[in-house]
């Protein structure tokens, strides 16, 4: 029989597990972030890891990977963390996620924090507008 489980019991849990993963991730060069807890019903939860591997003594995320490899596909010369601007507001680039067809180029604003999902033709109309794209 399952029981009820209290949100702050599995939040507890979560980060007991978090904090083991980053411990015993450390020397292989993997990290560990929450991304998201959801919760399913009574007993279901949904938890949600973003993990990030070192390299050369830096952290880089799947989506920073993906965006050195899809940007020259798509033929955006821009590098990751470029400052861009669009309807007066400022975003630095953060990435590409490869489930998103129509919106896969990711950028933080740089007022809020919050991630946002760029179009490659958006993206490539931004850049080059302000001379950042140099292809």
């Amino acid at each position: 029989m399952t029981r009820k489980v209290q949100p702050d019991e599995v939040r507890k849990f979560l980060e007991e597990l978090e904090n083991f993963l980053n411990v015993h991730g450390y020397n292989k060069g993997v990290k560990f972030k929450r991304k998201r807890i959801k919760r399913l019903g009574d007993t279901n939860w949904e938890y949600v890891l973003h993990v990030t591997a070192q390299k050369h003594n830096t952290y880089t995320s799947m989506e920073e990977e993906d965006y050195k490899k899809f940007s020259q596909q798509h033929k955006i010369e821009a590098p990751i963390g470029t400052i861009f601007t669009h309807k007066s507001k400022r975003y630095k680039i953060s990435g590409y996620s490869r489930k998103a067809r129509v919106y896969p180029f990711l950028a933080t604003s740089l007022s809020n924090g919050k991630c946002y999902k760029f179009s490659i033709k958006l993206l490539k109309r931004c850049l080059d507008n302000q001379g950042l794209n140099h292809s």
